[in-house]
């Protein structure tokens, strides 16, 4: 088991690039590149902690931990009951060239879509995926979420779920007007 600090600075110096050679050979529906390239560095982390030498080659050990925690990742993000969740909003479905603040007409327009999707939420959400969607839009983790709101992190996700599926059928509604 390899526990010395300099020791495992010498692992990620010498298996970076193998990271960044698997994550580019995979992708993850929703999430960036560098999601992918971090669940390699979880899987090398992981590998080190838990190599004993009488399993594997510790390269062959090291290498097969790094694939498959970002083979996880990608199962997790497309199973079926997250899609909704990877494909609610993506930044790439938001043209930010079109939210020119410094244009007071564009900048009008924008407050009245940012309007109108407020008043949907609070028209549309129950109370408790109001308080989730937007803490989730603050940056809070499910975890996190959970103990705040002191709920069920299987509560907040469905709440969290629910509440993304409204914004998806509020935004494909506005799209067939």
């Amino acid at each position: 088991m390899i526990t010395e600090d300099k020791d495992i600075e010498e692992f990620i110096i010498k298996y970076k690039n193998y990271i960044y050679k698997m994550g580019n050979k995979f992708f993850i529906p929703g999430a960036e590149r560098e999601d992918l390239f971090q669940e390699g560095f979880i899987g090398l982390y992981k590998a080190i902690k838990n190599f004993k030498s009488n399993k594997l080659e510790l390269n062959s050990y090291v290498s097969l931990q790094i694939r498959n925690s970002m083979l996880m990742a990608i199962r997790a993000a497309n199973q079926k009951k997250r899609m909704i969740l990877t494909r609610a909003l993506h930044k790439e479905d938001i043209n930010f060239a079109e939210y020119r603040w410094g244009d007071p007409e564009r900048t009008f327009i924008n407050k009245i879509e940012l309007d109108n999707v407020y008043d949907f939420i609070k028209n549309n959400f129950t109370k408790i995926e109001k308080k989730v969607f937007f803490m989730k839009l603050w940056g809070y983790s499910l975890d996190e979420i959970s103990s705040k709101l002191n709920k069920n992190k299987k509560d907040i996700g469905n709440a969290l779920f629910r509440g993304k599926k409204k914004i998806m059928e509020f935004k494909q509604e506005k799209e067939n007007e």
